[in-house]
Order: C-alpha cells, then sequence, then structure tokens
C-alpha cells in the first residue's frame, strides 16, 4: 500500500480519533480551497467592474457637473424674469413721479430738439460721403491689383524668353561642332580611300590565278566523292551490325537499367559521324554530304526513341526498391505507413533515419535472400535505425504515441562497424568448404550493418554448402566458437553446457526467402552484356575504317576551303577599284553637304546677345512699371484704412445722436400728450408689470396670488440682481454647458447599478476573507490536535520498530512523511526506512529496492510495533514467513512468539504450511496441525487414545 494508505490504516488501527481528525482535515482542506476559489472569483469580478467604471466616472463626473450647471441657468431664468418686473414697477413709479415735471419741460424739450436734428442730419451727410469715398478708393485698389500681376506676369514671361534665347543659342553651338568633327572624319576617311586607290592602280591581273585555282578545287572535289562513296559502303555495314543489336537490346532492355544512359550518348557511340553531322549543316552547297548526314541522323535518332522506352520498361521491372515497398504495404502496414511519413519528413531531423532494413539491405546474389532472412528476424528487418539520440525520441513520439503506428526503432551502435572482424578469417574454415561470411553476403548502410553485427553477429556467421553439412560433426568437435552457421539447405546453432561442458546442436531447414528475395535475373543480364560488348566491337572496327575516311575527307575539305578563300582574296581584288570609286563618290558628297550646312557662331552669338539686351531693357521697364504700381496699391489701401476708420467714428456719432434723437422725440410725444398720454403710458407700465409678475409666477410654479417661497427668496439673493449681469451669466453657464458632451441616460444608469454590484462585492469579499480567516484559524486548531499526537504515535512507532531491526542486527526507521505543502493533508504518510546490510544505506521499504523476504519482515516487525500500541481480542497472521530466508524466518518467529506469549496480551493466530526445525517454543503456545489429504484417515476415525498407545509400544521396543 502507499504511504497516505498505511498512514490512514495505522490511525484505524491505534487511534480512531485520529483518523477522524485527519479526514476532518482533508474534508476542512477542500472547504478551504473552495472558499478562497469562490473569494478570487469575487475579487476579479471586483477588479472587471471596478475597471469598468473607472473607465466611465470621469464622464459621470462631468455629466453631473453639466447637470449642475443647467440647474444654474434654471435658477438664472427663473430669477431674470422678477428682474425684470422689478425695474419694470420701478420704471411705473418714476414715470407717476415724473408725470407732472414733463409738461414743464415740454417747453424746453422742443428748443433743445431742433438743434439735435441739424446734428444729426450733418452727421449722416458726413457718413455718405465717407462711404462714397470707401467705394472710390476700393475700385482703384482692384485696378492697381490688375496691374500688379499684370506686370508680374510680363516679367516672368521676358525671363523665359531669355532662356530660351540661351537654349537656343547652346544649341546651335553645339551642331555646329558636332558637323566640324564629323566633316575631320569624313575627310580622313577620303584620304585613306584615295589611297588605297592609288595603290590598286599598281595591281597586275589577277584573272589567271583565278583559273588556277578553280582547277585545283575541281580536282580536290573529285577526291572528296570518292571518300564519300567509300565512307556509303562502311556506314552500309555499321546499319548491318546496329540492326543486330537491336534484338539484343530489346531483351537486355527488360532486365538492365538503361537509366545511365541519356540523350547524349549519341557522342559517344558516333562521335565522327555526329561531327560530320554538324560540319555538314555548315557546308550547303554540298548536297551529297547533306543527305547523307541526314540519314544517320535519322538513324540515330530512332535508336535514342528506342532507348528510352526500353529505359521505361527495364525502370519498372528492375525497381527492386518499390516492389520491395509495395509487398512490405501487404506484410506490415504500420511499418509501410511510417516510411512514407518518413520520406516526407526527413528534414525535421538532425542525422539520418535509415528506413527499415527490408528495404535497405542489397543483395550480392539472390541466392543468398534466405540465409539472411533466417539469421536476421523479421522484427529486426522492420527495424528503424537512428543516427542521433534526440531523433530516435522525436521519431518515435510521433510516430506511435501520436500515429498509434506499432514500429520498431533502434539507436546506432557507437563502434564502427570495421570493428567487428570474427575470432578468424574465412580462410581458416577452408577445409569444410565455408564460402564466407554472412555479413559479406549482402550491402547495407554503415549505421544499419553495426547494428545487425551486434544484435545478429552477422560478421563472425559463415555459410557453406552441400560439402560442409558432411562434415558438421567435425566442425562441432573442432570448430567451438562457432555457435551459429549455415549449410546449403540447413542451419545448425551450436550449444555448450556451463555445467557439464557437453555441447549439443540444434538443425532446422532454411525455408525460401519471402522478404529479400526481389532482384533481378543477374545471370541473363551478363550473357546479354557480353554480346554486347562483342557487337560493340565489331561497330568500333567499322567506326575506325569510317573515321579514317573522314580524316581524309577532312583534309581535302580543308584544302578545298583554303582555295576558295584564296578565289574569293582575288576576287575582292579585282573588285577593290570600282568599290573605291563608290565610296569616294559617297564620302565628296556628305562633304560638301556638311560644308553647306556651316553655321555662323559669332554672328548668332552677337543676335543673342542683342535679344537679351532688348529683353533686359523691357524686364528693366517691367521692374519700374511694377514698383510705380506697388507703391500707388499701398497708398491707395492706406488712405482706405483711414477713411474706414473715420466712417467708423461718424457712424458711431451718428448713431449717438439718432438715439439721442428718438429718445428726445420720444420724450416729446409723451410730454405732448400730457397728463393723459403719461396716464396712458403709466396704465402701460401697470400692465406690463402684471403681464412680467405673472410670467415670473408661472416660470416659477406660483399661484396667481401667490408670493415667492422663502427657499427661493434665498436662492434668489445669492444671484446678481440685473438684467445683463443675469444674461452674462447665462450665456457663460450655456456657453460652459455647450462644451461639456452629453452623457446617455443608460450608461449613467448602468454606472449606478455598476457601483451598487461593486459595494455588494466588496461586502461578499470582506465576508469571504473573513470567513477564509475563521476556517483557517480552525484548521490549525484542527493541525495541532491532530499532528502532535500524530507525531507522537510515530515516534513511539519508531522507537519500537528501531529495536525489533537492532534484535534482526539490521536498521529500520518509521518517519513520518510531510508534504512540500503542509496544508495538503491528503498527502500525509508514513515512511518506512530499511537496511538489511551493512554496506547499504537506509532505503525506503519497496518493491524495488528490496526482496519479497526482506518486505516480509519489514512488514511483521512493523505490526509488531503496532501491538504494543493498541488493544485488540486476537491476532491473525497468514504465512507471513513465506519468501523468507531461513535466518530471518527463525528470528521473526522468535520475535513473535515473545511478543504473543507476554501476560495481559491478545490471542495470536500464526498460518502457516510450513515451520523451520529446531524452533524455541513456548508453554503459553498451542500447536494446531491440519491433516488432509486423500491417504490420511478421516476425522471421525482418528483417536489419540490410540496413537498414544501404539507410540508407547514402539517406545517399548526400540528400549527392549
Amino acid at each position: 500500500m502507499s504511504q497516505q494508505e498505511l498512514l490512514q490504516n495505522t490511525e484505524k488501527t491505534i487511534n480512531m480519533q485520529l483518523f477522524e481528525d485527519h479526514v476532518k482535515l482533508n474534508k476542512a482542506a477542500d472547504v478551504k480551497r473552495d472558499i478562497e476559489l469562490h473569494l478570487n472569483k469575487t475579487r476579479e469580478s471586483l477588479e472587471k467592474e471596478t475597471g469598468l467604471n473607472a473607465r466611465l466616472e470621469q464622464d459621470v463626473k462631468n455629466n453631473e457637473e453639466r447637470e449642475c450647471e443647467l440647474k444654474k441657468v434654471k435658477q438664472y431664468q427663473m430669477k431674470r424674469p422678477w428682474v425684470v418686473y422689478e425695474e419694470s414697477r420701478q420704471e411705473f413709479e418714476r414715470q407717476r413721479a415724473k408725470r407732472n415735471e414733463l409738461q414743464q419741460e415740454l417747453d424746453a424739450a422742443k428748443a433743445r430738439l431742433d438743434p439735435l436734428r441739424q446734428q444729426w442730419r450733418d452727421a449722416q451727410r458726413q457718413v455718405q460721403a465717407m462711404l462714397q469715398e470707401i467705394s472710390v478708393k476700393t475700385g482703384e485698389i482692384r485696378r492697381t491689383s490688375a496691374l500688379v500681376t499684370q506686370r508680374v506676369n510680363s516679367f516672368d514671361e521676358l525671363d523665359e524668353k531669355s532662356q530660351e534665347v540661351d537654349q537656343e543659342f547652346a544649341s546651335k553651338k553645339q551642331d555646329e561642332v558636332d558637323r566640324l568633327n564629323k566633316l575631320r572624319e569624313l575627310l580622313q576617311q577620303l584620304r585613306v580611300l584615295k589611297t588605297e586607290m592609288a595603290a590598286s592602280d599598281q595591281q597586275p591581273d589577277l584573272q589567271p590565278a583565278i583559273d588556277r585555282v578553280n582547277e585545283e578545287m575541281r580536282t580536290v572535289n573529285k577526291d572528296m566523292t570518292w571518300v564519300v562513296q567509300t565512307g556509303e559502303g562502311v556506314k552500309q555495314e555499321i546499319f548491318e551490325i546496329v540492326e543486330k543489336q537491336k534484338g539484343l537490346r530489346e531483351e537486355l532492355g527488360r532486365l538492365q537499367d538503361v537509366g545511365r544512359i541519356r540523350l547524349d550518348n549519341l557522342s559517344h557511340i558516333h562521335q565522327h559521324t555526329y561531327a560530320a553531322v554538324l560540319w555538314l549543316r555548315k557546308n550547303k552547297d554540298m548536297t551529297w554530304v547533306v543527305q547523307t548526314g541526314e540519314g544517320v541522323k535519322q538513324e540515330i535518332f530512332e535508336i535514342v526513341e528506342k532507348q528510352k522506352g526500353l529505359r521505361e520498361e527495364l525502370g519498372r521491372l528492375q525497381d527492386v526498391g518499390r516492389i520491395r515497398l509495395d509487398n512490405l504495404s501487404h506484410i506490415h502496414q504500420h511499418t509501410y505507413a511510417a516510411v512514407l511519413w518518413l520520406r516526407k519528413n526527413k528534414d525535421q531531423f538532425k542525422a539520418p533515419i535509415h528506413e527499415p532494413m527490408i528495404l535497405t539491405i542489397d543483395l550480392k546474389d539472390p541466392k543468398y535472400a534466405r540465409y539472411v532472412e533466417a539469421q536476421i528476424p523479421f522484427r529486426e528487418l522492420r527495424m528503424f535505425i537512428c543516427e542521433d539520440a534526440d531523433d530516435l525520441r522525436s521519431f518515435a513520439r510521433v510516430l506511435k504515441d501520436e500515429l498509434k503506428l506499432k514500429i520498431n526503432v533502434a539507436m546506432m551502435p557507437d563502434k564502427p562497424a570495421d570493428s567487428f572482424v570474427p575470432r578468424f578469417p574465412i580462410d581458416h574454415y577452408k577445409k569444410f568448404q565455408f564460402e564466407s561470411y554472412l555479413r559479406e553476403l549482402f550491402r547495407c548502410p554503415e549505421a544499419v550493418m553495426r547494428y545487425l553485427c551486434l544484435m545478429c553477429r552477422v560478421h563472425e556467421i559463415p555459410v557453406g554448402n552441400q560439402f560442409t553439412k558432411q562434415n558438421v560433426t567435425n566442425i562441432i568437435n573442432q570448430c567451438p566458437e562457432l555457435s551459429v552457421f549455415y549449410t546449403a539447405d540447413d542451419r545448425y546453432t551450436v550449444r555448450k553446457s556451463k555445467y557439464s561442458g557437453l555441447s549439443s546442436s540444434c538443425c532446422s531447414p532454411i525455408w525460401a526467402a519471402q522478404k529479400l528475395n526481389i532482384t533481378g535475373n543477374q545471370q541473363k543480364e551478363k550473357e546479354l552484356t557480353e554480346q554486347m560488348q562483342k557487337m560493340n566491337g565489331q561497330k568500333q572496327e567499322k567506326e575506325q575504317e569510317y573515321q579514317l575516311l573522314q580524316s581524309q575527307y577532312k583534309d581535302r575539305e580543308t584544302k578545298m576551303n583554303q582555295l576558295r578563300d584564296e578565289k574569293k582574296r582575288l576576287c575582292d581584288k579585282k573588285n577593290e577599284k570600282r568599290t573605291l570609286l563608290q565610296k569616294i563618290g559617297v564620302k565628296e558628297d556628305s562633304i560638301k553637304l556638311l560644308e553647306s550646312k556651316a553655321i555662323d557662331i559669332e554672328r548668332e552669338e552677337a543676335v543673342a546677345k542683342e535679344k537679351k539686351k532688348d529683353i533686359y531693357a523691357k524686364k528693366f521697364d517691367a521692374m519700374q512699371s511694377l514698383k510705380t504700381v506697388i507703391q500707388k496699391s499701398a497708398s491707395l489701401r492706406m488712405e482706405k484704412v483711414r477713411a474706414c476708420l473715420q466712417h467708423t467714428n461718424l457712424a458711431r456719432e451718428s448713431s449717438v445722436l439718432h438715439k439721442e434723437l428718438q429718445d428726445k422725440e420720444g420724450s416729446l410725444g409723451k410730454l405732448e400728450e400730457k397728463c393723459a398720454a403719461m396716464l396712458e403710458r403709466v396704465e402701460e407700465a401697470k400692465l406690463s408689470a402684471k403681464r412680467l409678475l405673472k410670467e415670473a409666477r408661472n416660470l416659477c410654479g406660483i399661484p396667481e396670488d401667490g408670493n415667492l417661497s422663502e427657499s427661493l427668496q434665498n436662492m434668489f439673493k445669492v444671484l446678481p440682481n440685473t438684467i445683463e449681469e443675469i444674461d452674462t451669466c447665462i450665456h457663460q453657464l450655456q456657453a460652459k454647458i455647450d462644451c461639456m458632451m452629453a452623457v446617455d441616460k443608460d450608461v449613467i444608469q448602468d454606472f449606478r447599478n455598476r457601483e451598487e454590484l461593486i459595494a455588494k462585492l466588496q461586502r461578499d469579499a470582506e465576508k469571504l476573507k473573513k470567513q477564509l480567516d475563521d476556517h483557517r484559524s480552525e484548521i490549525m486548531r484542527a493541525k495541532e490536535r491532530w499532528i502532535g499526537p500524530l507525531q507522537q504515535l510515530v515516534e513511539r512507532i519508531n522507537v519500537k520498530f528501531s529495536e525489533f531491526f537492532q534484535i534482526m542486527k539490521c536498521a529500520g526507521e518509521v518517519i513520518l512523511k510531510i508534504p512540500e505543502n503542509p496544508e495538503d493533508y491528503e498527502k500525509y504518510g508514513i515512511c518506512i526506512l530499511v537496511k538489511f546490510r551493512d554496506s547499504e544505506q537506509l532505503r525506503e521499504l519497496n518493491a524495488f529496492h528490496q526482496s519479497g523476504g526482506e518486505r516480509s519482515v519489514s512488514t511483521v516487525l512493523y505490526i509488531m510495533s503496532l501491538q504494543e500500541l493498541t488493544r485488540c481480542p486476537f491476532r491473525c497472521v497468514d504465512e507471513i514467513n513465506q519468501g523468507m530466508d531461513p535466518i530471518n524466518e527463525r528470528l521473526v518467529f522468535e520475535m513473535v512468539v515473545k511478543t504473543a506469549t507476554r501476560e495481559h496480551n491478545s490471542q495470536y493466530f500464526l498460518l502457516t504450511p510450513k515451520l523451520l526445525p529446531d524452533l524455541e517454543y513456548n508453554e503459553n503456545m498451542t500447536m494446531h496441525f491440519v491433516h488432509n489429504g486423500p491417504y490420511l484417515l478421516n476425522h471421525k476415525e482418528w483417536s489419540l487414545k490410540k496413537f498414544l498407545r501404539l507410540r508407547s509400544h514402539l517406545n517399548n521396543d526400540r528400549s527392549a
């Protein structure tokens, strides 16, 4: 059982309260983890909601501030009608007070009114005159601006004309330089041509030399015709040889790999014919050579096309690797799938991974396949060999764990293949006609050969023949180092007994190869290859003869070319004078044409300077005109600015006079209406005050006959008392409100709801934190109640356990195993450490370090250590001594007897099928033997008295 189970069973055995406390601690730890999980989730939700509100908090504050400002605007708007009403009421009181004074002021007002009207009219005339002056100035400014733009455009055009004059002169100058250079070249060429013309007039007549060369060319042409005709006969013989070879190639192509033959084989098979064809293509005038070359070329093309078909057919027949792979797909599907995967993913590994041996082993002769298959098991033939340990782990993980393929994979041995050497060379066994060691019968990669030498010992297993089989007995007796060897049809395995030293052999037949038997017919290939070599020899002889003819043809062809060159040179000299006259005429015409196109650079330069002088004068005039216009425009603009300022002052004065005049005329009208008009104005003021009062009451929600409430009065006291101040405050607040962005009511509501949720989560988190702290305190109290007695219990068990082991001259300890996390109470356990030999260290009791008997001894002593700590009616131990060595069994039995026979101890039952002889027994022990079997008496026929009498008689007879 595990350490945890041992602790729990010990607690149950010694003190049930300890076990119950342990169970409670485990449950409390689970509850604590649940509370911590709930607390963490609550804190995560709190952080999430707090973060969401933090992003909206500023918007909400802004919205609250906006609402506050809107409330202030509403307060100002509520007070404004009352201020207007109060001013209207005060105005009414003033009008009524002045009603009597207006009559007295009427005459004085009329006297003062006429001068005021005259002043206003004069001011109006001045304003109109100033407006007209401003309009005139504006028109003049527009005209001067147009003139400025016109002057600037004219100045730019003059700049462009100046640049065009420069470019035109530079172009003419460059043209004149080019003309002079070309004229010098033509004059030089003309002088050379005239010199050649003078030299050609002194040449002799060349026609006799040309006739002589033509006669030599006819003679050489006759010789070349003879060579070609002789070559045709040789070519026909070569063609017959090639036709004989076609049949052999067709049969050999089915067995032999012709993949090495490429299109360029033509240059190796018919090198000279191939060179002749290329030469004949360059000499189109020799029609008979072209026709012959085309025939040879067609024959070569047919041979190459035939070779392509044979190569494809032979590739399909001789692809041993592909056939073996197809065979593997039927034999073992998982290995086949692994090979396909490896071929697609080779680049994933640092070193090569070799495919199974069934694909990589290359037999030197098919007859050896059955020996190799007999020695190498199929599980080894399916083995992948890795050269890198990391590749091995990666390859096995992917294919076995991920793809679930059942494959075999192994690591390449470190020793090189050359280090695996047999004890004796094969010549040592020549008298038994052993042909070679098994390793020499096949080829494979280095890593695979290392593995086969190490695991299958192929480097030291010889292969013999029928004679070897007839001498098997001599081989076994004379060659004891051979544990395995092969004869023609059998496999012999020799084993030597370690006890008697005698040798025994086992003979097993060798079956036909099933997996490595796929190969080509090498004997047939060899015969056909020899025939092909013979035919090639005949072919080479004919080719040498044809090559000799070609050499003669080339010599004559070289001479022909020399004669042609000589003829061409003579003809060129003959026609050279006419050609020179034509060239001289052309050159003289070109010189006359160039001389007629001469340009006077000095005159052109003077013309250009004159043009630029005119342009610069115009630019200067334009600049002076532009300066005058700009100065005039600036002056007009200054005058316009001064006129605008005067107009503004006059308009303001006119407005003041007009307003004053209107006020005076209004006052005069009221005065003229006398008391009635004054009464009417007073009445209107009274009605206006009442209307304003009604509007103010409606705006504040006050009944028609009601008064301002105390709260409104207090609110109005802190607000401004003039309409201008109130309007200014309203405009400022409204501007501030317009700058604040309104927030959606749903967002505000979500913010408020989230605030409530955050408060609730905070309360829940505090509650869970308090609950967790209380639970931790409870766990600590329960742990203190449990861990102290438990440690004392383990210490007492350890004392008894150590004493028992000391009696057996061994060492043992019992310790309480505390996990890394002391609060993980499920992992607490009891660890038993024992040491049965002086050379060892204390080790944990388990199946890996101790034998079965040692574990039995340790178990018995641990149980006996518990006996001192608990009481029970009886104890029963069944076959505890099985697996113990005699010494331990005797010691354990004595300790059990000593412990079980003490006074005031529990009854002890020891069940065992056997006991050692000469054991020490105690008078407090009772032996009960169970006899059973087909040859024993039935228990009903058994009589103890009769047995004792018979025993007494036997003793008496012996003594007598």
